[in-house]
């Protein structure tokens, strides 16, 4: 688990396509979210997703998806696409965004009594900026630009105190395996965590 920590603050982003990303943040993945693209809802990714991914992880949150907002307006910036495409391969491309989020949204597992949980329904990622926010006292561009592993790494360490408890990833895997709806179903953790993420849909682990 230590792993988790070291890499929070030590792993680099990518530079995809020619194109130098930033860290992936709760911003980037609410605009992933939104736009509906295949990184998030863990459907087929495609090269237009490839494309709207890199341009939305190119930026931080002052900038406000301007690379992705020319890429509609600009008949010039959408033909040097057709360019990056024909001088790189896409496959590799797909796995290196497909690595960078995953790389992004690994961080430590906290456990604590659902049961005695009422979960609101409000996005992952608009909470985790929010909860920065509320406990160290960041900006708002602080909070949403921060790596999403990063911010959970913190945030493990005011769950902790709270008396939750910090747990590896496969220990906190396995319990919510055996206390979910197909723990009689399901008799083998990768194929449980193959369901969740069909289930899911989502970009975050």
């Amino acid at each position: 688990m230590d792993n988790v920590f070291y890499k929070s603050i030590l792993v680099q982003p990518p530079v995809i396509m020619g194109i130098q990303l930033r860290p992936f943040s709760s911003f980037h993945a609410l605009k992933l979210e939104q736009f509906g693209n295949a990184i998030a809802t863990g459907a087929t990714i495609e090269e237009a997703d490839i494309i709207q991914a890199v341009e939305i992880c190119r930026d931080g949150w002052n900038d406000k998806c301007r690379h992705l907002e020319l890429f509609h307006r600009s008949a010039l910036h959408r033909a040097g696409w057709v360019f990056k495409v024909m001088r790189h391969d896409m496959d590799q491309a797909r796995a290196d965004l497909i690595e960078h989020t995953k790389t992004y949204t690994t961080y430590p597992g906290v456990w604590t009594d659902k049961s005695k949980k009422k979960y609101s329904g409000i996005p992952w990622q608009f909470k985790t900026p929010s909860q920065l926010m509320s406990h160290f006292k960041l900006s708002e561009q602080e909070a949403w630009d921060m790596p999403i592993s990063r911010a959970y790494c913190y945030l493990s360490n005011i769950s902790e105190n709270c008396g939750a408890e910090v747990v590896s990833q496969d220990a906190l895997d396995i319990r919510e395996w055996q206390n979910s709806e197909v723990a009689d179903e399901i008799k083998d953790l990768e194929e449980y965590r193959e369901w969740r993420k069909r289930k899911n849909g989502s970009c975050k682990k």
